[in-house]
């Protein structure tokens, strides 16, 4: 297929990030900043051409990843002071849920594509891949998405950065 370039309206200009696909293709989730502004997570929906803010806010939303179900996103805050993981509600962008609350950096959060209680593996479940630097510089961290049972999986003297989950969700 040929490239199309998306019209993104108001925001034409803006700087943008790590745009992601929801499951089925439909939508396009990205932060976006104009300069000298705070970044902010917009949605491009490609049925109606449209774009929206996922919520408005005074602090840097940046590094959105859709659930596997694409009701929540995860994303990275400052409203700290620090980056922090939260998740929210597309259906109620009131309810917000933090993830990780601590005075390390927790950044670039990416949700798997195995949809909790979709496979029969107890062992398999929901989980969200993040970079922190609460030990040994930037190394990446997986939790369940509550943001329990936090694992450290790299230990690189030179640091990891971009998780990305296998098609599947099981390797990382």
């Amino acid at each position: 297929k040929d490239l199309i370039k998306i019209d993104l309206k108001d925001i034409n200009g803006y700087e943008i990030e790590r745009p992601v696909y929801n499951s089925n293709g439909d939508k396009l989730i990205f932060s976006a900043k104009a300069i000298g502004e705070n970044w902010q997570i917009y949605i491009y929906n490609f049925k109606d051409k449209s774009i929206s803010r996922l919520f408005t806010s005074d602090e840097n939303a940046r590094f959105p990843y859709y659930s596997p179900d694409d009701r929540f996103v995860v994303f990275t805050t400052d409203y700290d002071g620090n980056e922090e993981i939260e998740i929210i509600d597309t259906e109620n962008t009131a309810m917000r849920v933090t993830v990780t609350n601590n005075a390390a950096r927790d950044s670039y959060p990416v949700w798997n594509t195995i949809y909790p209680f979709e496979v029969t593996n107890e062992d398999i479940d929901s989980k969200i891949a993040f970079v922190s630097d609460r030990n040994s510089g930037h190394q990446i961290y997986v939790m369940d998405a509550d943001g329990s049972d936090v694992r450290q999986l790299t230990s690189l003297p030179q640091g990891a950065e971009s998780p990305c989950w296998s098609p599947d969700g099981v390797w990382l």
